[in-house]
C-alpha cells in the first residue's frame, strides 16, 4: 500500500489510537516524520498530502511536548499551509514562541501582526536573526519594554544609533531594557550618557565591563548609584579592577559601614570586608587577617573605620551569621543575615528589607 492510499481520516485515527495508548514517544517522532517529510525539496503529492494529514492531527494532540516538537520541526517547511502557521501562532507559548523566532515560512506581513498583537508574540519578533529595518523600525516604534529588551539584546539586529538613543529614553527605567542597551557594542556617548541618568543602578556594571569608559563618567557612576548599585558594580569587577573601584569611591567619600552591610546581605563577605578595610584606611589584606583573630580584634578594628557601638554590634552580628549554602533572598538580602542582626537590634524588621536597610544605614552612620 503506498502513502496515497491512506486517508486524512485513517491518519487521524492511527495518531488516536498511539494517543489512547498514552504512547508519547510514538507521537513525538511522528511529528518529526511528518515535518521532515513536508520538508522535503521534492515530494510527490501523495505524500505531501500524507505528510499534511498527519500533522493536522498532530496539531491537536494533547500533549504539548508533541505539538512543541512538530512546530519547531516546520520551521523550515517550504509552502507551509497558511491554516497551519496560523493554528501554530494561536497556540500556547512553548508552541508559539520557538515558531515564531525561528521559522523561515513566515512572511513580513505575518511577522507586522505579530508584533501589533503585543505581548510575548511581539518580544518572540524582537529576538528573531533577520529582522528587516522596517520590523525593527515597527518593535521600535510601537513595542513593549520586554520587545524593546529583546531587540536591544539581538546581536543581530542592525539599530540605528539614533534609534537606539530614542529607544533608551523611552524604556531605560525598565530594568531589562537598561541592562539589553548596557551590553550593545555599538552604544554612542550620548546613548550612554541617557542610560546612566536613567537607570545607572540597573546597567552601571554591565556598562563598566562592556565599554571603555573615561574617568569622567565612572566618577558620574560612583556619585549617581545607590549602595546596592555600587555592590552591584564591584561585585561584577576582577579584584584588581575592584581595588582600584574602592580606591576611587574613597576619594570620593562613598565608602561606608551601610554598604559593606549592604554587600554582605548580598552574600559577598569578601566585599564586605575589603569595603571595611577602606573604612578603615587598611590595606585589605591586612584588615582581613585581623578580622579573623577574634572579637576584641574585630572591634577595635570596626571603631577604626569609624562605627559607634551599636553599629559595631550589628556588623558583628551580621559577619558571625551563618547563612545556608543557598540562602533565601528578599530585594537581594539574605534573610538568614538579617534574622541573625534582628536578634541583637530588635528594631530591624527582616520581612522588609529595604526598610531594614535604611534603619541599619542609620545605625552605622
Amino acid at each position: 500500500m503506498s502513502a496515497s492510499d491512506f486517508t486524512g481520516h485513517e491518519i487521524a485515527a492511527a495518531v488516536h489510537t498511539l494517543r489512547q495508548r498514552g504512547d508519547l514517544d510514538a507521537r513525538v517522532q511522528l511529528a518529526k516524520a511528518a515535518a521532515r517529510r513536508l520538508s522535503q525539496a521534492q515530494i510527490a503529492t501523495g505524500s505531501r498530502d500524507l505528510a499534511l494529514a498527519s500533522i493536522a492531527a498532530l496539531l491537536d494532540d494533547v500533549e504539548i511536548l508533541v505539538r512543541s516538537t512538530l512546530a519547531l520541526a516546520l520551521c523550515d517547511a517550504p509552502d507551509l499551509p497558511e491554516p497551519i502557521k496560523r493554528q501554530i501562532l494561536a497556540d500556547v507559548d512553548p508552541v508559539a514562541i520557538p515558531f515564531i523566532e525561528r521559522a523561515n515560512n513566515l512572511d513580513s506581513a505575518e511577522l507586522r501582526d505579530l508584533i501589533d498583537a503585543g505581548g510575548t508574540r511581539q518580544a518572540a519578533v524582537a529576538r528573531r536573526p533577520d529582522l528587516t529595518v522596517a520590523l525593527i523600525h515597527q518593535i521600535l516604534q510601537h513595542g513593549a519594554p520586554p520587545a524593546i529588551a529583546a531587540l536591544l539584546s539581538n546581536a543581530s539586529a542592525d539599530i540605528d544609533a539614533r534609534d537606539c538613543r530614542e529607544a533608551i529614553r523611552r524604556h531605560a527605567s525598565n530594568p531589562a531594557v537598561a541592562r539589553s542597551a548596557a551590553i550593545r557594542s555599538d552604544l554612542s556617548d550620548a546613548a550612554v550618557a541617557d542610560l546612566l541618568s536613567q537607570a545607572v543602578d540597573h546597567c552601571a556594571s554591565l556598562l563598566v565591563q562592556n565599554c571603555d569608559l573615561p574617568a569622567s563618567v565612572i566618577d558620574d557612576i560612583i556619585v549617581r548609584s545607590s549602595d546596592r548599585g555600587l555592590v552591584s558594580l564591584l561585585q561584577a569587577l576582577s579584584a584588581r579592577q575592584c581595588g582600584l573601584m574602592l580606591e576611587k569611591l574613597v576619594a570620593r567619600g562613598r565608602t561606608s559601614p551601610a554598604l559593606a552591610l549592604r554587600a554582605l546581605l548580598s552574600g559577598d563577605r569578601q566585599l564586605c570586608l575589603d569595603v571595611l578595610a577602606a573604612c578603615a584606611g587598611m590595606p585589605r589584606a591586612e584588615f582581613r587577617h585581623q578580622m579573623a583573630k577574634g572579637e576584641d580584634s574585630a572591634n577595635r578594628l570596626l571603631k577604626q573605620a569609624g562605627i559607634h557601638a551599636a553599629g559595631r554590634r550589628l556588623l558583628r552580628a551580621a559577619l558571625n551569621a551563618q547563612p545556608k549554602t543557598a540562602p533565601p533572598h528578599q530585594a537581594g538580602c539574605d534573610t538568614d543575615i538579617m534574622t541573625a542582626v534582628a536578634k541583637v537590634q530588635p528594631g530591624l524588621d527582616p520581612a522588609h528589607p529595604e526598610r531594614f536597610m535604611r534603619s541599619a544605614a542609620q545605625l552605622l552612620r
